[in-house]
């Protein structure tokens, strides 16, 4: 079974979605992990096997140097995809996940639709599927 962990910046004032996005997943057979600490998290997916990794993170809020390091230190040596997700829609956002390995990235608001097919585009890109 397809493993995906979902990691919530701990800013976000409510698990709503990062659960909405868990429920999508797990309805569609993936076995879901769901973390709203992402230092939590990223000892998760470093010590666990993942196939795919999804940050949901609010550049707006959170000291985004600090947090993308540790991503990108964290991912650098992984093998699970992974995938961004933030309403951040700026040229600087964009290059930063670019900077960290993230294999996709998703802009919200998305559809179900955008999150399956983004989600199947980076099991694609790592041929997990």
């Amino acid at each position: 079974m397809t493993r995906i962990l979902i990691i919530e910046d701990n800013y976000s004032s409510s698990l709503e979605f990062g659960t909405n996005i868990a429920r999508i997943l797990d309805m569609e057979g993936f076995k879901i992990t769901l973390i709203s600490n992402i230092a939590v998290g990223l000892n998760l997916a470093v010590n666990l096997e993942f196939d795919l990794i999804i940050f949901e993170l609010n550049f707006y809020s959170l000291k985004a140097e600090d947090i993308l390091k540790r991503i990108k230190s964290s991912l650098k040596n992984l093998q699970a995809s992974s995938l961004l997700i933030t309403a951040n829609y700026e040229f600087e956002a964009i290059s930063l996940i670019k900077e960290l390995g993230i294999s996709d990235y998703l802009i919200a608001p998305f559809t179900k639709r955008d999150l399956l097919a983004t989600v199947t585009n980076c099991f694609l890109e790592h041929q997990i599927i």
